[in-house]
């Protein structure tokens, strides 16, 4: 059986890797190419997250904060909710060529945040914790909007409606995975969420590193 701990540094390592190797696809799920069609932009809406490394590591993160630090489901949900539309309002702002300080710089700050959060196994709550959310998917929807400026207006609502879908999977899927490990195994939680956290703090020091 493979420990937690070495899956997690299995995982950070392979993020390392994935980062400094896939600058070619950075931003670009079509490979470069503009999707044109309402199917291009619901596909390319739903590998953006998947393919770019430090947004996957930041939605699972984010969902663990919540997760390891007992948020109920509703308030969790709450912040998803505030998390998706500050991220299409992020995109929308992107493609409108309104740009927000720091640019890449606070993506890799926010999964350092996530990390010092996993690691303390304290995260925002109430009002801090919706403001958080939502400065989050600003940060992270104003880089997903790289991939669709100047498409016309069908693909990219597709391409949002893309974008909601996966992240609402991933991060739901992973709250609900981490909450019932740890209702079955409480004791580890504490290693699960401080190897998770030293993981995904790695990679946004590695990301701020990069674009120095």
């Amino acid at each position: 059986m493979i420990r937690l701990p070495a899956l997690f540094k299995a995982l950070a390592a392979a993020a390392a890797t994935m980062l400094g190797a896939a600058p070619a696809l950075a931003h670009h799920p079509m490979g470069g190419t503009l999707p044109g069609t309402a199917w291009q932009g619901l596909a390319s809406g739903l590998g953006h997250p998947v393919i770019e490394v430090d947004h996957l590591l930041f939605l699972l993160g984010a969902a663990a904060v919540a997760a390891l630090t007992r948020a109920t489901p509703a308030r969790a949900g709450a912040a998803l909710i505030l998390y998706a539309v500050a991220a299409s309002l992020g995109t929308l702002a992107r493609v409108g060529e309104i740009s927000l300080p720091m640019g890449a710089p606070a993506v890799a700050l926010s999964l350092m945040a996530v990390g010092v959060c996993l690691w303390l196994q304290r995260g925002p709550s109430g009002l801090t914790g919706g403001l958080t959310a939502a400065a989050a998917g600003l940060i992270h929807g104003h880089a997903y909007g790289e991939a669709v400026v100047g498409a016309q207006t069908g693909p990219i609502v597709w391409y949002l409606v893309g974008l909601v879908i996966v992240q609402s999977v991933l991060m739901i899927g992973c709250f609900a995975g981490l909450r019932r490990l740890g209702l079955a195994a409480p004791s580890r939680i504490v290693t699960v969420a401080r190897s998770l956290g030293a993981a995904i703090g790695a990679a946004g020091v590695m990301l701020l590193w990069a674009g120095a």
